[in-house]
């Protein structure tokens, strides 16, 4: 071996403390390792390329930072409110302008409906069929709610139209499993006169 490719094969080389470092650092550097042709000493024969790197480094910014959202989430979450109504569409007509703007000052925005709504009217023309009407207001209700930039709703299956008749303390433990979940520091409903006087609207309040 002359000079000079003795001069380039001691430049490919790698030493023993090198190669453990390369390995190390391979499986996030992309860097693979064959021997020497001439000697066995491992080689390094591939890295990514310096674009590859730079995602890498993104990627684990990214991470880091959503890890830090979620800590300043759960050290100081932001403010809730849960807003406990009869029928979906009671979050729309009266309070539905207050939780829209309190959902964009940031406040996280709650509504429990105790009914499907299941006793109004299809429309007329009818949009559905009245078997459909639960399943129909149910949608609306989520469609309402993202318009509004407010949290997913909390549904449940009591009667409409038959509110008065079910058990208050029931109905109020429902409404503080909801309360134990989210946290709200305030808590929105009708007042006694059910607003309109509708009985469904009454008992909830």
């Amino acid at each position: 071996m002359d000079t000079e490719q003795s001069h380039t094969h001691r430049q490919k080389r790698l030493s023993h403390s090198a190669v453990r470092l390369w390995l190390a650092a391979g499986g996030l550097l992309g860097v693979g390792l064959m021997p020497c042709p001439e000697c066995g000493t491992p080689m390094i024969f591939h890295v990514w390329p310096l674009a590859g790197l730079v995602l890498v480094a993104r990627a684990m910014r990214k991470r880091a930072q959503k890890r830090e959202a979620a800590y300043a989430e759960e050290m100081h979450p932001s403010p809730a409110l849960l807003a406990v109504f009869a029928h979906p569409d009671d979050e729309t007509f009266r309070p539905g302008g207050t939780l829209a703007l309190l959902a964009r000052q940031g406040a996280r925005v709650h509504v429990l409906a105790f009914t499907h709504g299941e006793a109004g009217s299809c429309g007329d023309p009818p949009l559905c069929a009245p078997e459909e009407l639960p399943a129909v207001r149910q949608r609306e209700l989520q469609c309402a709610c993202a318009a509004l930039g407010i949290q997913p709703p909390r549904l449940l299956d009591y009667g409409d139209g038959h509110l008065q008749e079910c058990d208050a303390e029931t109905m109020v433990s429902r409404i503080l499993s909801v309360v134990n979940e989210v946290k709200p520091q305030l808590l929105l409903s009708f007042g006694p006169d059910g607003l309109s006087g509708h009985p469904d609207h009454i008992a909830v309040g």
